[in-house]
């Protein structure tokens, strides 16, 4: 009897359970010709862990332009000084959470610019999704490793949250037993109780990395989560598609959990609205634009009578407020 009790359990719980799936993929640079491949991941995921976009803060605004059904937390991997010397363009990391998951998402501050940290909240639980880019293992920069880790532990510490989520490129293969990435990262697993999704009997990856040099291939992106998630790991896998330009394919990880994580149904036609690309823009499109929004905007009628009003009290001119403010908006 109590045998039958506790697969009824198991079977109510799975009933009452609800998928989250994410995945992590360091685009190698985010263009234009890395915006199709991209909308294709965005599709199929709630969140969504770049490195490498290769964005400076003022171009951040440029992935949720230029990509549908997404909101973003972008972190640059340069200042604004490396802007103007011009040198190849390198890091940066970014959350990209899907507009249908029914939650809200809290950016973290973190001054570390290898790291980009959210706080995702459900009615009754919370996340800490954490994504990172490592350096090689290769450099001996151990130190810049271990910084990475320990104010990603601190911002965990310092912020309430049920489970705990680590994705990235960590330039970390589990097979480099010589690696100090590697047997740093499996004792920080073991000490702070944490699962590298690798080890995971459902996780099933070969490579996450080829070479385009001399195509050697290695996993270096990776999944750790705090254990309490360990039970809810559905999937882990890779996906290597043919139209997919960066040296990295994309790890998923698809996480069966027990409460609810809703999805409001988005409209499909937002993905056919007309969206301007800035950064496609000559310098003779930016001043022909402001010319005609100028224009538009001098044939609005201000309210001079309402300007005039000296009733600090007044609300008899909210609706001409309300359609200037209209009439300026639709001009944009």
């Amino acid at each position: 009897m109590v045998c039958g009790l506790d697969r009824l359990d198991r079977k109510i719980l799975f009933m009452m359970a609800s998928s989250l799936k994410l995945c992590t993929y360091n685009i190698e640079g985010f263009n234009d010709t890395k915006v199709s491949y991209l909308q294709q991941v965005i599709n199929q995921n709630d969140i969504i862990l770049l490195q490498e976009h290769w964005l400076f803060d003022c171009q951040s605004h440029l992935l949720n332009e230029c990509l549908d059904n997404v909101n973003s937390h972008c972190i640059s991997g340069m200042n604004a000084d490396y802007a103007l010397s011009r040198g190849r363009r390198f890091g940066g990391c970014a959350i990209l959470w899907n507009i249908s998951l029914k939650c809200s998402v809290e950016p973290i501050v973190c001054s570390n610019n290898r790291l980009c940290v959210v706080k995702v909240i459900f009615d009754s639980y919370s996340i800490i999704v954490c994504n990172m880019y490592m350096p090689c293992d290769n450099t001996g920069d151990i130190n810049t490793y271990n910084e990475v880790w320990a104010d990603a532990i601190n911002i965990c510490n310092a912020h309430d949250a049920q489970y705990v989520i680590f994705a990235g490129d960590l330039n970390t293969d589990l097979t480099r037993h010589n690696s100090a990435h590697t047997t740093g990262l499996i004792d920080l697993c073991r000490s702070e109780n944490f699962t590298c999704v690798k080890t995971h009997p459902q996780c099933q990856i070969d490579y996450s990395y080829e070479s385009k040099i001399n195509g050697q291939k290695s996993c270096l992106d990776h999944f750790i989560i705090s254990d309490n998630l360990h039970d809810s790991v559905q999937s882990c896998y890779v996906a290597h598609d043919y139209d997919n330009m960066s040296d990295h394919s994309v790890v998923y990880l698809n996480l069966l959990l027990n409460f609810d994580v809703s999805h409001i149904l988005v409209d499909t036609v937002i993905e056919n609205v007309s969206k301007p690309m800035w950064w496609k823009a000559s310098h003779g499109n930016i001043v022909n634009y402001k010319t005609h929004l100028d224009q538009l905007l001098n044939d609005i009628d201000l309210p001079v009578h309402v300007i005039s009003c000296t009733d600090v009290m007044c609300d008899r001119h909210k609706d001409h407020i309300q359609l200037y403010h209209d009439n300026i908006v639709v001009t944009n």
